[in-house]
């Protein structure tokens, strides 16, 4: 009987699952806790990209990926690729491994003592020892090298080539004096015929097309109609803004460094990479690229670019190699990030067959091609240090305060009138969201000699906002806040929290900052008015008890397709008593034709609400906070039914070429008719997966809770670059929002 290869595997011996087993590939395998890992285990020790492993004919090999924690085989730690010799232990972060190799034609699974390989095929023996084992020097990304085929098959070809060669020649032969064309074509077809063999006495010249003609009368074969662009994920490079990038940011991440790198806190991160083409003058390879590359870069799982944060300039540059040549350059700037590890992605697609005219990856004499589809990837960890001092926005040289100062925080309640001039210093802390800053300023300033410059940076197609933190009791029964708004005209909401004697955080909206150059706004303190205003957290009576205070200024993006900085300058903040509210006006989505029930359409995509659409109620609090946890557990607060249960079942459609990552549910985003965002869990009924194939379609179901007099009003999908948004009237009717 023939021999069976072995099959190797690792036996987690610590862990979360000891005893699992991971049989080894002969392709790289990757080792993380990183949803984009070959192998996911869920351990805080372990980097997202942590190790890769494969098998080849010489044993197993295994290379570090620059993890935070390092990789170690028999507890010592290596770094780079290494060798694993049957029996070894590898211990990545806290999680240890043995090597293991399932005997075929056995009942058990036989660990290979260290030190030791198989023994040649026929031998007597099951092991020999092993030599010492070499510098492990394998290409990192190289297939295995597969055995060379027997030397029987290549006799077998060439007697098969020889026998067609034969046969050919002889039924050329046969053809050529059994069956005579006509002259006409024997002529065009045939020119070395000697003239005694035409049938007529009709000049060869007068019956023969000139050469210029046989390219019309006899078609090329291999030209082909170029074949029509296919539709892809991601940011088309069509839709680009062709500048330069900030001079002065400083972090500058590729996202094909493949491995992890770190950046300061509080400094924006610039991502940059490149893509060099050739100048032959014949072929201009940067318009293949403008017009065909689409890119879907993503944070932490989430989409970052739309069309207004992918950017490019052009310019002449040479590679390490010594190849040069006109290169675009990508950027898109990301602003500050939050202090930890991210991951950051990027998946590079291409609509038809395109080449940068270099024959760089393979060297194989050719220029590359790339696509139509998938067409490269690439993956950099960021991770951001904390900062050595709190972030705290003041100026560097403290003004003594006159008692009489309405700009500092004190005890006592501000009296009715301005609150807070920005004549003085005072500290305003920034909130979780790392997307900008608030200085004090004389750049503008609407009475004075200083203002507040809010400079904000959202680098998502997401809902991006910032808060700034300062604590200011009022005196009174204010009814209003009103600033002077210095706007940029970008449309963004300026809002504030107030917090009240009951415990309870209100958002109320000054509204859209829609103009430019100084302007009044004022937001009116009442709970009763739609989205933004709503609550923010501690209870929740439906009204403001008195006495309040001041909390903080909020700037949340105007439409969470925006990606942008920009800077907006706030002057005289103004507590008001007995002001006149004029009549709510709306600004949240609103549905079109809600009966309709159009889908949400991307161009590549589909969305729209499937067979399942419905309330439960009343239904308990989750006691953890977390609905999706508490689904989980069946852990409910019945004794408190202050909430509806909510279940939609929503049909994504793939019009594209490329397959729909299985964990596209990650990207939905609830909002209620309050405005508020609410947590859902989802779920996959039947046994397709949740990623729909090229034009297919999958169907997810997605539960959580809104409180009682609620409904999830707004449904939101970013996937690929590509938004989506359903909005619903909470009666049952639901369309593509306007």
């Amino acid at each position: 009987m023939a021999n069976q290869p072995a099959s190797i595997k690792l036996i987690m011996q610590t862990g979360p699952q000891p005893g699992q087993e991971i049989v080894i590939q002969d392709r790289p395998q990757i080792i993380g806790r990183g949803s984009g890992s070959s192998i996911v285990i869920p351990d805080k020790t372990l980097s997202r990209r942590h190790a890769r492993i494969w098998a080849t004919p010489d044993g197993v090999a295994v290379e570090d990926l620059g993890s935070t924690n390092g990789m170690f085989i028999n507890e010592q730690r290596v770094s780079g690729s290494q060798w694993l010799r049957p029996g070894d232990t590898l211990r990545l972060g806290d999680i240890t491994f043995n090597l293991q190799v399932d005997q075929p034609g056995q009942g058990s699974i036989e660990t290979m003592v260290p030190g030791t390989v198989r023994a040649p095929a026929g031998s007597d023996h099951t092991m020999v020892p092993a030599a010492p084992a070499a510098p492990f020097a394998p290409p990192v990304y190289a297939p295995p090298v597969q055995p060379g085929p027997n030397p029987w098959i290549w006799v077998g070809l060439a007697v098969i080539i020889a026998t067609l060669i034969v046969g050919g020649a002889l039924g050329y032969l046969y053809y050529s004096r059994v069956y005579q064309p006509e002259a006409t074509a024997q002529a065009v077809l045939s020119p070395t015929l000697e003239p005694t063999q035409m049938p007529t006495a009709t000049p060869i010249p007068t019956q023969t097309p000139t050469p210029t003609s046989i390219p019309e009368q006899t078609p090329t074969p291999t030209l082909s109609p170029t074949p029509a662009p296919i539709q892809v994920p991601g940011i088309p490079a069509a839709g680009a803004n062709e500048r330069q990038p900030p001079p002065d940011i400083s972090s500058k991440i590729s996202p094909f460094c493949n491995r992890e790198v770190e950046v300061k806190a509080n400094e924006p991160v610039l991502i940059a990479w490149q893509r060099r083409v050739a100048d032959d003058g014949e072929t201009d390879y940067l318009a293949q690229w403008l017009e065909a590359a689409y890119f879907d870069l993503r944070l932490d799982g989430r989409p970052v670019t739309d069309l207004g944060a992918l950017n490019y300039y052009r310019d002449e540059s040479c590679a390490e190699n010594g190849l040069c040549g006109p290169t675009l350059n990508w950027w898109v700037n990301i602003g500050l990030l939050e202090t930890g590890s991210h991951h950051l992605s990027l998946e590079l697609y291409t609509d038809r067959e395109i080449s940068n005219g270099l024959d760089v990856d393979p060297a194989d004499g050719r220029p590359d091609l790339f696509g139509p589809g998938p067409a490269g990837e690439g993956f950099c960890d960021i991770v951001v240090a904390p900062a050595a001092t709190p972030l705290v926005e003041v100026t560097p040289t403290p003004i003594p305060t006159p008692k009489t100062d309405p700009g500092q925080t004190q005890d006592t309640a501000a009296p009715l009138g301005i609150f807070q001039d920005f004549e003085r210093e005072s500290t305003w802390k920034r909130g979780d969201q790392p997307y900008g800053q608030f200085t004090r300023s004389s750049a503008q300033v609407h009475s004075g000699s200083y203002a507040g410059q809010l400079s904000y940076n959202f680098p998502t197609a997401n809902n991006d906002y910032v808060v700034f933190l300062q604590s200011r009791a009022l005196a009174g029964r204010p009814n209003a806040i009103s600033a002077w708004v210095y706007g940029d005209g970008a449309g963004h909401f300026l809002n504030i929290w107030i917090k009240d004697a009951n415990g309870q955080t209100w958002q109320m909206s000054f509204g859209q900052v829609k103009h430019t150059g100084w302007q009044e706004m004022t937001a009116f303190l009442d709970p009763g008015h739609p989205w933004p205003s709503a609550h923010i957290s501690g209870p929740n009576n439906g009204a403001i008890d008195y006495p309040i205070s001041f909390q903080a200024l909020v700037l949340d993006d105007g439409s969470d397709t925006y990606s942008g900085s920009g800077t907006i300058y706030i002057d005289d903040l103004n507590s008001q008593e007995g002001a006149a509210a004029p009549p709510p006006q709306v600004s949240a989505p609103t549905p079109a034709a809600p009966s309709s029930q159009a889908p949400a359409n991307s161009g590549i995509y589909e969305l729209r609400i499937g067979n399942q659409h419905r309330y439960e109620e009343p239904w308990g609090a989750p006691k953890s906070g977390d609905p999706c946890e508490a689904a989980r557990t069946k852990n409910w607060d019945d004794k408190h039914p202050d909430y509806r249960g909510f279940n939609v079942e929503l049909l994504l459609t793939n019009n594209s070429a490329v397959k729909v990552q299985d964990n596209w549910g990650e990207n939905m985003r609830f909002f209620t008719s309050s405005g508020q965002e609410v947590v859902a869990c989802y779920y996959v009924y039947d046994a397709s997966p949740e990623g729909p194939v090229p034009g297919g379609t999958s169907s997810v179901t997605f539960f959580t809770v809104v409180p009682k007099g609620q409904f999830v009003q707004v449904m939101q999908l970013n996937l690929n670059g590509q938004f989506m948004q359903l909005c619903l009237d909470g009666r049952g009717g639901w369309s593509a929002c306007n």
